[in-house]
């Protein structure tokens, strides 16, 4: 067997620390923790190869006893019949997702000789990833046509002596992670004991030139790929009808949560700043994600359960997506008031008009007689107080101009849209929605609203982020948290990035945000490996539509699984 592996490049990350991007660090992998307990694999993981892709096979039973934990899927491989021709290669070429840098091969011949990195690009676009060595060599071991050329793949190659006796604080070893001993990642930004053991299997200008007959295919671990258009974009969903009234024991389970996070996080120094260890002073009341109305195509209808933080963008998202079930959450004490007076007003309006009223001046004294005639016994009454009398000027002009209608976003938004404020009011009326602290980073929230969650036989359809997760490394805490929460095929998660390298090279007008639609059930299957800690690792599996300069998707699948979707409903 003639394989060619990539030499050790070790790479670094940028993570902000305020509204710029700070020092480069080095990631370190998670330690070996159970987190996994929380997470289940859907059941069309584990089908026994009963949904094969086009030009694919299956290959039964692939992992082993000792991986299931320690990969994205629980055992079944699928992967590429043949290598990847150059027909295929310039389609993706053709896309603007793939670079033409020493590509010349023609239709129907191998695509040979391109690097590493052209090789994982053509794969993510086609909803796929490279092999591991250990899957490459399954499937040569199932038919002889596999040796024609060396193939990458997307893990280090070891010395035979410790290829499969090594076991170190991580518990890494090949093949006991199905995807290699830097799960994938590339390039490999982790020195530890492998720094010592690698073989290198040429000079380094092999892995950046065009020397050599290198093919490559694809492979997946679950037949649901993930190439564009997503699911929602190919076939959008109906919307649902009306949730009904909630039992007493529903209500109980939504808004009595077993445990919430004790909100103790100090402010950090500097405004407009957090760290994992400090929270922005500043409180952002008004939401500067002025185009999140890009993610309205990809939550319309998905039902089931939302779990946001922040402010009054959560209700756009939760009206857009029908969630039947909401949860309200976040580190700041004058977030979760602001959700307490809308809630309040919303409930008291009939209309949008009635409610962005309750913030003008001239209702100013009756809008805090309610407020005071509420809360008067509610220990937080001086805190809601003060964040109504101190921001309701401001919030009447951010609510005001949100009721206007605007070429593209005519269909989205709670304010803008009647029958989404209409809805939204419905969920506070039936008590559908709950509004809890709540810390990205602690160990007690978020469980409790994914115990919840399965409590109530509900996905976790929509999960929002804003742009937290850009702050920090994902401690064990937060792998916990995610891993929690009840997701399916059809669930995203949403995040906002601000650093512009996200958009699309060579933007004419790169906008404050990058929007991220991110399949939340691959997402978590990313977090049961120890080398994902930060969100930038996962911009090498992401795909920016065609045509489009501030949205990513990752991971989304194209296809959902029979039924998925009715779940959520």
């Amino acid at each position: 067997m003639n394989l060619l592996f990539f030499p050790v490049i070790i790479g670094i990350s940028c993570f902000c620390i305020s509204c710029v991007p700070g020092a480069a660090k080095r990631i370190k992998p998670a330690p070996a923790t159970d987190i996994t307990q929380p997470f289940q694999f859907s059941k069309h993981d584990i089908a026994l190869c009963d949904a094969v892709p086009e030009e694919m096979f299956c290959i039964r039973d692939a992992g082993d006893s000792e991986s299931e934990a320690q990969g994205p899927g629980p055992g079944n491989l699928y992967i590429d019949e043949e290598v990847v021709s150059g027909e295929k290669y310039a389609a993706c070429v053709n896309d603007q997702a793939c670079s033409s840098l020493f590509f010349a091969a023609a239709p129907s011949e191998p695509a040979l000789g391109l690097n590493y990195t052209a090789a994982q690009a053509f794969c993510t676009w086609a909803g796929k990833r490279l092999p591991t060595e250990r899957e490459l060599k399954l499937a040569r071991d199932r038919d002889e046509i596999f040796i024609e050329y060396p193939e990458w793949t997307n893990d280090w190659a070891v010395t035979d002596k410790l290829e499969c006796g090594l076991t170190n604080k991580h518990k890494l070893c090949v093949p006991r992670n199905r995807m290699g001993l830097c799960s994938g990642l590339f390039p490999c930004e982790n020195q530890f004991v492998f720094k010592r053991i690698l073989t290198y299997d040429g000079a380094v200008n092999r892995y950046y030139g065009t020397h050599g007959r290198i093919a490559f295919r694809c492979a997946s671990e679950t037949p649901y790929l993930t190439n564009q258009p997503s699911w929602m974009i190919e076939n959008p969903p109906q919307e649902p009808d009306d949730p009904g009234s909630l039992s007493a024991s529903e209500e109980k389970i939504i808004h009595n949560l077993a445990a919430v996070d004790i909100l103790d996080k100090p402010d950090c120094r500097v405004l407009y700043g957090s760290t994992a260890y400090c929270k922005d002073p500043a409180t952002y009341f008004v939401a500067n994600e002025d185009e999140n109305y890009i993610f309205e195509p990809y939550i319309r209808n998905l039902g089931g359960a939302y779990v946001g933080l922040a402010a009054d963008a959560n209700y756009s998202y939760i009206a857009a997506a029908r969630s039947r079930v909401a949860w309200l959450f976040d580190y700041d004490a004058n977030i979760l008031a602001l959700h307490r007076i809308l809630r309040t007003f919303i409930l008291e309006s009939e209309t949008p008009e009635d409610f962005v009223a309750c913030f003008s001046r001239a209702n100013r004294e009756d809008s805090l007689d309610t407020l005071k005639e509420l809360f008067w016994e509610d220990p937080e009454i001086d805190t809601i107080i003060t964040v109504y009398e101190k921001n309701a000027d401001r919030l009447y002009g951010r609510y005001r101009a949100s009721m206007f209608s605007k070429k593209g976003r005519e269909n989205f938004g709670w304010l803008r849209v009647e029958e989404h404020y209409d809805y939204i009011r419905m969920l506070y009326r039936q008590k559908r929605i709950a509004i809890v602290p709540g810390d990205l980073r602690k160990d007690k929230t978020l469980q409790s609203i994914g115990k919840a969650a399965k409590a109530l036989r509900i996905p976790v359809r929509v999960y929002y982020t804003s742009n937290a997760e850009e702050f920090w490394n994902f401690n064990g805490n937060y792998r916990k948290n995610v891993l929690s929460l009840p997701f399916d095929e059809a669930s995203v998660a949403l995040r906002t990035i601000h650093a512009y390298k996200w958009h699309r090279a060579g933007a004419r007008r790169p906008g404050l945000w990058h929007y991220v639609i991110h399949g939340a059930y691959n997402y978590q299957k990313k977090l049961l490996l120890p080398h994902y800690v930060s969100v930038n690792q996962f911009k090498m599996h992401r795909l920016i539509p065609p045509g489009v300069f501030d949205l990513s998707t990752i991971e989304v699948p194209s296809e959902l699984p029979d039924g998925v979707l009715e779940n959520g409903y």
